[in-house]
């Protein structure tokens, strides 16, 4: 009887489609080596983790109550055939999480994610950390956590040189940090939007941190800083389409820009983010704040101009030859409106796009060098009966 390799998903979600889409990609990506995939029963619904074919792993009791060990025991014991899989199951652990270690998210995230990797190396797992943004991270304790959660992975890729430098502070070796773009890069280029849009247009995408994880004064300007931009390249002949990258977390920014100009905006919610990427990959250029619609649109050599709220999207920005289309609201609107002159005009459009392309098919290529990297050891992690051919 062959025995299928247990993978262990950290990472995703179903909140936002840049989670989805990493989650989804990264599925897709594993079956290949005849995976049985499991997530935690904190990603998403039953029926969303069904939909990608996801089993779930045993929850463990936060207090050692009768009821709590009961229940678990009941699992162990027949949680088999409705798809329950327990920590002790597990042979690979893949950590894919776009942004998880940092101040943002505080030392007691990071410390739970320390015990659990100790939990699962002690089980005789091999973990892989996947290509994300670190860091930074203040005090010594901090750091030190980090590094032991480093230390217990067996591979591990770094998205950005910030975040490098982030891990490098926390004594981490460099030669145990490899460099990946973003893993969405190659994924879903061929995805056709389920909304067609009549005329030539750009995309808006915009995001609640700008709200909540920036200065006060970059808050103020946000909203109206995105009208005056929309409104600037509407003049231009261009349909404004203001897309959702979000389940709902930012539907409440998407109402208040619909009130601001509800004669301005054809609202999108796309259904996956594969139709996302679709929608965005066919947009003259896109105003964006979210990150994994920054990576959806360049993948495609789609122009981009943007705001930023940490330091993931510098190095995108720098990465393909556009930091003069990286903003920050409250500056002088002056040069942001010049940018979105020059994305309107067809014919530098089409100039800043040969570049882009090379440089989206390079990041494409090095992902899947990343992939080919996994493999050789995802193998090596196979039960005997699942590694011929």
């Amino acid at each position: 009887m062959t025995t299928a390799m247990n993978v262990l998903l950290l990472g995703g979600s179903f909140d936002n489609l840049g989670d989805e889409f990493m989650l989804s990609a990264v599925a897709k990506r594993l079956r290949d080596y005849g995976a049985r995939l499991i997530a935690p029963h904190t990603t998403g619904t039953y029926e969303s983790r069904a939909q990608l074919g996801l089993h779930q792993l045993l929850w463990r009791p936060k207090w050692k109550s009768f009821s709590g060990s009961v229940g678990r025991y009941v699992m162990l014991r027949y949680g088999a055939p409705f798809g329950i899989v327990s920590d002790t199951d597990i042979d690979l652990v893949i950590d894919f999480g776009g942004f998880d270690l940092g101040d943002a998210w505080g030392k007691e995230a990071a410390f739970r994610k320390l015990k659990h990797f100790r939990r699962l190396k002690a089980n005789g797992c091999t973990i892989i950390c996947l290509p994300k943004a670190y860091g930074p991270f203040t005090g010594k304790d901090f750091r030190t956590i980090v590094k032991n959660i480093i230390d217990c992975a067996d591979l591990v890729f770094v998205r950005e040189a910030a975040s490098r430098a982030h891990l490098l502070e926390c004594g981490i070796d460099a030669a145990r940090l490899q460099a990946a773009p973003d893993l969405t890069f190659p994924e879903g280029l061929e995805a056709v939007p389920r909304v067609t849009i009549g005329k030539p247009y750009f995309c808006v995408v915009p995001n609640k941190w700008m709200l909540e994880r920036v200065p006060a004064k970059v808050s103020a300007a946000y909203l109206d800083w995105l009208m005056m931009l929309s409104r600037r390249a509407s003049r231009n002949e261009l349909s404004a389409v203001l897309l959702l990258h979000s389940r709902h977390l930012d539907d409440d920014l998407c109402a208040a820009l619909m009130g601001k100009g509800n004669d301005l905006f054809t609202c999108v919610r796309p259904e996956t983010p594969y139709e996302a990427k679709a929608l965005l990959g066919r947009a003259e250029f896109v105003i964006t704040s979210r990150y994994h619609a920054l990576i959806a649109a360049l993948s495609q050599a789609v122009p981009c101009l943007g705001t930023s709220w940490c330091h993931k999207y510098d190095q995108v920005f720098d990465e393909f030859g556009i930091r003069r289309f990286l903003f920050v609201p409250e500056a002088d609107p002056g040069p942001a409106l010049e940018a979105i002159d020059e994305l309107s005009q067809k014919q530098k459009n089409e100039t800043l796009r040969a570049p882009l392309n090379r440089t989206a098919r390079e990041c494409c290529a090095r992902v899947e060098e990343m992939w080919k990297t996994l493999g050789t050891l995802i193998a090596d992690r196979r039960p005997l009966s699942l590694r011929q051919g």
